[in-house]
């Protein structure tokens, strides 16, 4: 956007720097101006014409697909919800079954089978 705005002050800078320099008589200049001024209001109006026409174009297809969104959202939400509600359902049975913490047995009662020390 800053691009545009830059060009056109630029332009109408150009052109008021011209038309001011430019060797004629006060109403030459004027009338110069004048259809400057009338020349761009109409470019305008047909620029704005043109932007109006394409949002009009556009809208039904912007309409449609807002609400194929929608219908999107409905269609999934129970999914995500029963996919949430059995996430829950599995991790609380984790909770339950799962030792709290695992604690090996000490290390003199483990003996390897058939190896006893020699004070037994």
């Amino acid at each position: 956007m800053g691009y545009m705005k830059g060009l056109s002050h630029g332009l109408a800078l150009g052109i008021a720097i011209g038309v001011l320099t430019a060797p004629r008589s006060g109403a030459e200049t004027r009338q110069a101006i004048a259809d400057a001024i009338t020349r761009t209001r109409d470019t305008s109006q047909r620029v704005t014409d043109r932007v109006q026409q394409g949002w009009q174009a556009a809208q039904p297809a912007l309409d449609k697909a807002a609400q194929a969104a929608g219908g999107v959202a409905r269609a999934v939400q129970p999914v995500a919800q029963g996919a949430s509600d059995r996430f829950v359902e599995l991790a609380g049975r984790a909770d339950k079954s799962a030792p709290a913490t695992y604690s090996p047995p000490p290390m003199s009662e483990t003996k390897p089978a058939g190896f006893d020390s020699p004070n037994n």
